[in-house]
């Protein structure tokens, strides 16, 4: 069976395929900028987008008859608006994304798909309908290539990294027997999942913040320009994040980017982890685990320790990429419950 997860974010593009049968799956994380071809800069040498195998600054497909380029470093995109709104998924700029990870899945048949949704969103039926007709059968996605899938599950955002944690955490049975929290400190949109003992995925003990991390390179920027009289642009943070990078310049000077994210993280990421505590003040078992994934990961962990003192943090060696993973690792969950 060939199961393909896909994590479309605001910030990156993750997905996690294979053939369930060949063990591991293949992972690709790319930024989840899209845009129309004709928006798209060139570099000085030529057109470095590939064709369709990712290999260059994009993906190119087509939306609605239109070439579209997606999987772009922002700075390579000119008079396109990055899409922060409730109303991303379905839009042009999501589905050419979606289209991507068809394309980089390289099968033209996938059995299964699995995505997820912000718990807010997951609540609600008619969300879950409609990103399933959405993704569910023959897709257009090249002038020339169509991918065909037979089936669409739809999850919670953070149950991913739980799925995920079964994988890599030493003593899988224990996570399994234990409360836990699973924390996605989003682009957009800061999303938690409470997971009870038996793998039971706890509702009202879930929800959603917009208390993520677009709030927090927004403040870490204020406070560069305090310093420095201007502060590096929005993307030039959140590429500097994505890749891993330890500083920044601004104008002749080289500036340290980890100062300014953790003075950042204890104002938004405490807040948006105080709101996620209040919410769950009903749950009357200790949290024995908090599960960090996403992006934002690494930023949060402090603030995670300073707001829940008594639970262990828990990251992945690639923790951008747990929710993807999960997704994949979906199938098993599925056979279990044919099994039963």
């Amino acid at each position: 069976m060939f199961v393909l997860g896909m994590d479309i974010g605001y910030s990156n593009l993750k997905i996690a395929f294979g053939d369930t049968a060949k063990g591991a799956p293949f992972t690709v994380n790319l930024p989840a900028i899209a845009a129309p071809a004709s928006m798209v800069a060139s570099t000085l040498f030529g057109d470095s987008v590939s064709e369709s195998d990712g290999s260059g600054d994009g993906v190119r497909v087509m939306v609605k008859d239109e070439p579209w380029i997606a999987g772009l470093p922002p700075s390579a995109v000119q008079r396109h608006s990055r899409e922060l709104h409730e109303g991303y998924v379905g839009s042009s700029s999501w589905t050419a994304l979606a289209y991507a990870g068809m394309v980089l899945a390289g099968e033209n048949k996938i059995d299964l798909l699995v995505v997820g949704l912000p718990v807010h969103h997951f609540e609600e039926k008619a969300y879950r309908d409609r990103l399933r007709t959405l993704l569910k059968g023959t897709h257009q996605v090249s002038t020339k290539r169509k991918v065909e899938v037979l089936r669409v599950e739809v999850v919670p955002q953070p149950i991913g990294a739980f799925l995920d944690a079964i994988q890599w955490y030493p003593n899988a049975a224990m996570l399994e027997e234990e409360t836990i929290l699973t924390l996605d400190p989003g682009y957009f949109s800061t999303d938690w999942a409470l997971i009870q003992p038996g793998s039971r995925y706890a509702k009202e003990a879930s929800g959603s913040s917009l208390n993520a991390m677009s709030r927090l390179i927004e403040t870490a920027r204020s406070e560069m320009a305090k310093d420095f009289g201007m502060a590096p642009s929005q993307t030039q943070v959140e590429d500097a994040i994505r890749q891993q990078r330890k500083t920044l310049r601004v104008f002749s000077d080289v500036v340290d980017l980890a100062p300014y994210l953790e003075m950042a993280a204890q104002s938004v990421a405490v807040q948006s982890l105080t709101e996620l505590r209040a919410s769950i003040r009903h749950v009357n078992v200790p949290i024995t685990y908090l599960l960090l994934s996403g992006g934002g990961a690494d930023t949060y962990k402090s603030a995670a320790e300073t707001v829940f003192p008594k639970s262990e943090v828990l990251i992945s060696e690639d923790p951008t990429l747990a929710n993807a993973r999960g997704f994949w690792n979906f199938h098993m969950a599925l056979a279990d419950e044919s099994a039963k």
